[in-house]
C-alpha cells in the first residue's frame, strides 16, 4: 500500500469469510486517513450488514484484526453504497444506500442511517456519525474537491434519472435533503404526491405535524442528471480533475455510466449542463467501474486499469 509497487499481486488481507458477495455485495470501497497511516475498508457481511472497518498500516500493510467503526444493518441484497472518502481533519465520509424497494422511505427519515451521506470521526464510538445528506437512493462514489472541501457523488436512479450531487462541506447545514424517494433527480417520482411528507403506507416521515417537509423549495437539486437510455444503467462517480496533463479536462467532475461506458464531464466552478465527453478506446471496456487519480487519469473497467492521455493532434 506504501512504497515501491510490488511485482506481481500480493494478498493483503482476506475478508472471504466475513463477506458475501450476493446481490450488489463483497469488498465495495477502500478509503485512506490523509497521513497514510490508516486504512478503512468497507464491505458486506454474510448477514448483508455494510460494515466499515478500521485498520492501522504498518510498513506497507495493514495490521490487526481491524476496529468497526459502523455496521449498517441489511435490508437486503441491494442498495449498499459502501462508497467513502476522508476529509482533511480525518474524519470519515461514508455513502449508505436505501437497502432496497422496501426501505426506501427511510432515505427521507433524519432518524435512519439509510439513504445518507455520513461523517464518521476517528476517535468517535462505533456506529456514531452525524448525516451530512439525506434523501439518497444509492451513491456511487464520493470524492472531495480542493481546500474548501466539497463534496461531490453521483447517486444510482431507479428508472428515470442518474444524478451528481454536490454539498460544500463547510457551508451547508446538516443533513441537506436531495429528495428521494419523492423526487429521482428533478423529476417528482410516480409516487411523489405521496412520498412528500408521508411514505407510500401512509406513515409520515419525522414530525407527522409537518406532512410538507420535503417540499419542492426545500429540497436541493443535483448539478447535473441524464436520463436512462436503452444502452444506460447506472451513474459511475468520479472526481474533479485538478491535473493539467489532460489540459481540457481541468477544472471539471469527470463521471460515467457503469452499462454504456460513456463519460461525461460538468465544470466544477460554474456547473452547468454536462458535456458529453468523447472517448475513443484502442480496446472498448465493458463495463466502468470507478476512477481513480494519481498524477494520472484512470478508469477501473471491468479487471483492469485504462489511464486516459490526451490525444495526439492529427
Amino acid at each position: 500500500l506504501i512504497g515501491p509497487p510490488p511485482e506481481g499481486p500480493v494478498e493483503l488481507l482476506d475478508l472471504g469469510a466475513q463477506t458475501d458477495p450476493a446481490g450488489e455485495g463483497g469488498l465495495l470501497d477502500v478509503a485512506f486517513a490523509p497521513a497514510g497511516d490508516v486504512v478503512y475498508l468497507s464491505h458486506t457481511t454474510t448477514a448483508h450488514d455494510l460494515r466499515v472497518v478500521r485498520y492501522r498500516i504498518a510498513g506497507s500493510a495493514p495490521v490487526g484484526p481491524g476496529r468497526t467503526v459502523a455496521t449498517i444493518r441489511g435490508r437486503s441484497t441491494l442498495h449498499h453504497s459502501g462508497a467513502m472518502a476522508t476529509t482533511a481533519d480525518g474524519s470519515l465520509l461514508l455513502g449508505v444506500g436505501d437497502g432496497g424497494w422496501a426501505s426506501r422511505r427511510e432515505a427521507a427519515d433524519p432518524s435512519s442511517p439509510r439513504g445518507k451521506i455520513l461523517r464518521l470521526s476517528p476517535d468517535a464510538a462505533p456506529d456514531s456519525y452525524e448525516v451530512v445528506a439525506r434523501g439518497v437512493r444509492n451513491p456511487w462514489k464520493l470524492s472531495i474537491d480542493g481546500p474548501e472541501e466539497v463534496l461531490w457523488f453521483g447517486d444510482v436512479g431507479q428508472r428515470a434519472r442518474e444524478e451528481v450531487n454536490v454539498v460544500d462541506l463547510d457551508r451547508a447545514p446538516p443533513g441537506v435533503d436531495f429528495g428521494w424517494p419523492a423526487f429521482e433527480g428533478t423529476q417528482e417520482t410516480a409516487r411523489g404526491a405521496d412520498l412528500v411528507g408521508l411514505d407510500p403506507f401512509g406513515d409520515a416521515f419525522g414530525d407527522p405535524a409537518s406532512p410538507s417537509s420535503r417540499r419542492s423549495s426545500d429540497v436541493v437539486w443535483p448539478v447535473a442528471e441524464y436520463e436512462h437510455r436503452p444502452d444506460s444503467c447506472a451513474i459511475v462517480g468520479g472526481f474533479v480533475y485538478r491535473g493539467t496533463a489532460l489540459e481540457a479536462l481541468a477544472g471539471s467532475y469527470l463521471y460515467g455510466d457503469f452499462c454504456s461506458t460513456r463519460l461525461m464531464s460538468v465544470p466544477a466552478d460554474a456547473p452547468a449542463v454536462p458535456a458529453s465527453m468523447p472517448m475513443v478506446f484502442s480496446d472498448p471496456p465493458t463495463a466502468l467501474a470507478a476512477f481513480g487519480s494519481q498524477n494520472v487519469l484512470a478508469l477501473l473497467t471491468g479487471q483492469q486499469m485504462v489511464s486516459l492521455v490526451a490525444s495526439s493532434p492529427g
